[in-house]
């Protein structure tokens, strides 16, 4: 008999809408460094969204993937 292990977390709809391709976001990702924790904010422009994240260009040129829960709007 076969059990199921891991559930797909599969966004909200409305979440996706909440994006657009060429839309500018900020996020924030936090760093520890084994005695205090670092955060560093980001922007960027959105370039490609996914069904779990969207594909975002920073200024630099480098290109992140950010989950939705992470984006500030």
């Amino acid at each position: 008999m076969a059990t199921l292990i891991k559930k797909a977390v599969v966004p909200k709809i409305q979440d996706i809408h909440k994006f657009e391709i060429g839309k500018v976001v900020k996020w924030s990702k936090r760093f520890h460094d084994g005695r205090s924790y670092e955060t560093w904010n980001y922007s960027g422009e959105i370039i490609r969204i996914n069904p779990k994240t969207v594909t975002v260009v920073d200024s630099v040129g480098n290109i992140w993937r950010v989950e939705y829960n992470e984006i500030i709007l």
